[in-house]
């Protein structure tokens, strides 16, 4: 085994977060900082948020710059950032196929990959990247619905307002989709070959539809309050704390035996006592 001080694989990698969703591409970001990765989470200056419990727990390991993209100044400075990034993770609701806010400022996937050809570019959303919904705003339960892995009957268990299982495996597989792209950057520059940017593509949707080639269903009763209880109970005999807050032990979902994932605390970028909201 390695050196507890041992730099972990990602401790080059420089990630820059472009995330108005709550939970999947945070997730993807934070599993990449877990891994060693410098990650810059890029906040408007009324980023709206949906709970503090919510943000705090994506968002563990990272730092926040706050950037006003509908200035001048502010949109030459993500410039310059993207320019020593190595990845983009854009989790904008509404962008899959147009780019959504950020392209409404200039900085579609396209446009992005074309002025900086090194970077890797992850893009999360709910219903895919072609289609007629790929341009729609959605939930983790609009995908579960719409792929049939969740009904009615679902919305009336408790732990469906506890858990978020597509909107995490998303971001763990977004993450893993980064890894492979990073690989295969690094493979170019020693074999001397061209590089010309990875866009990697993720969904809610595409999720859904993969957990239930799998067999994903609604438990019985009896399975279901199993694993509530499992996770209201039995999780505090494993919790770690970090920061003010305490989990589960961190995930193997993208695991490297040798150097373990290591979670830190995060930033916080609003009031304590205040949601911010849209203009």
């Amino acid at each position: 085994t390695l050196a507890a001080r041992a730099a972990r694989p990602l401790s080059d990698v420089v990630v820059v977060e472009l995330s108005d969703d709550a939970i999947a591409s945070p997730v993807a970001a934070r599993t990449l900082a877990d891994h060693g990765a410098t990650v810059v989470k890029v906040v408007g200056p009324r980023r709206p948020r949906a709970s503090e419990a919510i943000d705090a727990e994506a968002n563990q390991g990272k730092r926040v710059l706050q950037v006003d993209l509908s200035t001048e100044e502010g949109r030459q400075r993500l410039w310059n950032l993207l320019k020593v990034a190595d990845v983009v993770v854009d989790g904008g609701d509404d962008a899959a196929a147009g780019g959504g806010e950020l392209g409404r400022h200039g900085f579609a996937p396209k446009r992005v990959l074309h002025r900086n050809p090194h970077l890797v570019y992850l893009r999360a959303s709910c219903f895919g990247h072609v289609g007629p919904l790929a341009r729609g705003a959605g939930s983790e339960r609009a995908a579960s619905f719409c792929c049939g892995v969740a009904g009615a009957a679902d919305e009336g268990l408790v732990g469906a307002r506890l858990l978020s299982p597509l909107a995490y495996t998303t971001g763990f597989l977004g993450a893993f989709g980064v890894l492979l792209a990073l690989a295969d950057r690094q493979v170019a520059a020693v074999e001397g070959k061209p590089f010309a940017g990875v866009l990697v593509l993720a969904s809610l949707a595409q999720t859904a539809t993969w957990l239930g080639a799998f067999g994903a269903r609604c438990p019985s009763r009896l399975e279901y309050a199993l694993r509530l209880g499992r996770l209201l109970w039995g999780g505090d005999r494993r919790a770690v704390d970090v920061g003010d807050l305490r989990y589960l032990p961190l995930t193997n979902a993208v695991e490297m035996p040798h150097t373990p994932a290591r979670r830190h605390a995060y930033e916080r970028w609003w009031p304590d006592d205040e949601i911010l909201l849209p203009a």
